[in-house]
């Protein structure tokens, strides 16, 4: 849930809201590579491996990684979703976590797994009487069969609405869980290390977390994640996922049992849960750490790996491109389910497993761009910069090779062709037709920039 008045930080200015702008520009990747090789052939056949959701690797290099034992992930999620959101990372992401915690809006138990209720300890005087927790109140009787099919989250076939659902009841009952949650995420963990944070659309690439948690040291207050800001409040996005080390953790616990009572009138009176917990660290004596552009705002087909002009950028740390990265936010099933087999097989193919480390130029080169090859039916590439009429999609992909800076084009069933000059991956969508000028991608990529020296943020 985000509005108006929320803004992104970056290292230098603020940008638009979920997304950051980062690092640039990489083409060691490409030294060799020629325009057209088999070499993209095979790079886009390693890409498609195992996503029948039966991989050999399901819970293999993931498994027994450095760091694991000492991190548990908590997932917060809510009744109007879990149906439609939480069942993948039952059969990925959480096959690789050594320990997870999954929160709702009721307790329950699912698909085998315990549902904890991350309500169940704000005050009564609230939960009963309070606008907000109608919903809540509906489950207490009834469960999720007491949800109307117009409450349900359904999928994430759209560009994400970046105020949110704000009349969606789901919505209005998740600010308030937050500071519980944590509350009772350090009663039940509270010997690990590290506590990390996300939701139920999230994707979080469990190796490269667990490696960007070796630059910090665990006994030290840690609260980290992709910066946002509401009114002087500099929080964590919690659909980015964050971190917090066992200290923070203790001492916004220590904070929220001695204020409850003024946490509480504060989470009536704001509409984002994670700025309220952001304060609350704050006013423990935690700071915030940015930790973009490791973990992003959206999902991987929705990142434009071009600047504004679509000039590579010669500074590394103006764009995603370099930087290493960890988590996606607005993540379909579907999606979640090919980048952790893509994962996978990135880890299977290291030895020892887990030693490099996965950037953002390498989910473009080795993700994103095979899937650019040719184009692609009931896929929408998010092209928006020139809307034209045409006959068809050739006709459409013709009218963006007449302009010498396009990159991509889509075409719907009313024949209306759409043009771009940034490079976006996009997602499936039915009825529309997209594709890419090939030649035009590859140029990019090997135009782009060298990565070296690029690290983790700190």
């Amino acid at each position: 849930m985000r509005s108006n008045n929320v803004r992104q930080i970056c290292p230098h200015k603020f940008l638009r809201i979920v997304l950051a702008a980062a690092v640039a520009a990489a083409v060691f990747f490409f030294a060799t590579m020629e325009r057209g090789s088999t070499r993209y052939a095979e790079v886009s056949a390693a890409s498609d491996l195992n996503l029948s959701g039966k991989s050999p690797q399901a819970v293999g290099p993931c498994k027994s990684l450095p760091g694991a034992d000492r991190t548990v992930v908590i997932i917060r999620t809510g009744s109007t979703e879990l149906e439609n959101r939480l069942p993948v990372h039952l059969t990925t992401s959480v096959r690789c976590f050594s320990d997870y915690l999954i929160f709702s809006d009721t307790d329950e138990y699912y698909l085998g797994e315990h549902i904890l209720d991350a309500l169940a300890d704000v005050s009564p005087s609230i939960t009963e009487h309070n606008s907000d927790f109608e919903l809540y109140r509906r489950l207490r009787k009834g469960g999720r069969s007491a949800l109307h099919p117009s409450e349900l989250a359904g999928p994430l076939d759209e560009i994400p609405n970046m105020s949110g659902k704000s009349e969606n009841p789901g919505w209005k009952l998740d600010k308030w869980k937050f500071l519980p949650m944590i509350n009772r995420t350090l009663q039940m963990r509270p010997d690990k290390q590290w506590y990390v944070f996300v939701e139920a659309d999230t994707f979080v690439l469990w190796s490269m977390l667990l490696r960007y948690l070796e630059s910090f040291d665990p006994t030290k207050p840690i609260y980290a994640g992709n910066p946002m800001l509401i009114g002087e409040v500099m929080f964590a996005h919690g659909g980015s996922g964050f971190v917090v080390s066992r200290p923070a953790l203790e001492s916004v616990v220590e904070h929220y049992a001695t204020r409850k009572e003024e946490i509480e009138s504060f989470t009536n009176e704001h509409w984002a849960g994670d700025c309220v917990l952001g304060k609350v660290l704050l006013d423990s004596g935690v700071s915030m750490t940015n930790a973009w552009p490791a973990f992003q705002g959206d999902y991987p087909g929705f990142l434009s790996y071009t600047p504004a002009d679509r000039r590579p950028m010669a500074n590394n740390f103006l764009r995603e491109w370099c930087g290493p990265t960890v988590s996606y936010h607005h993540m379909a099933p579907s999606e979640i389910e090919e980048l952790w087999h893509f994962e996978q097989d990135w880890l299977i193919n290291q030895s020892p497993v887990g030693e490099k480390v996965l950037r953002h130029i390498d989910i473009f080169t080795k993700f994103a761009m095979p899937r650019m090859r040719s184009v692609k039916g009931n896929w929408d590439n998010l092209s928006e910069d020139r809307s034209m009429i045409a006959s068809s999609i050739d006709e459409c992909r013709h009218k963006c090779m007449a302009n010498p800076a396009c990159m991509q084009y889509s075409y719907d069933k009313d024949g209306s062709c759409k043009t771009h000059v940034h490079l976006r991956l996009g997602r499936a969508k039915p009825g529309i037709t997209s594709g890419w000028i090939w030649d035009r991608v590859v140029d990019f990529a090997q135009g782009m920039a060298s990565c070296e020296g690029a690290s983790w943020p700190t």
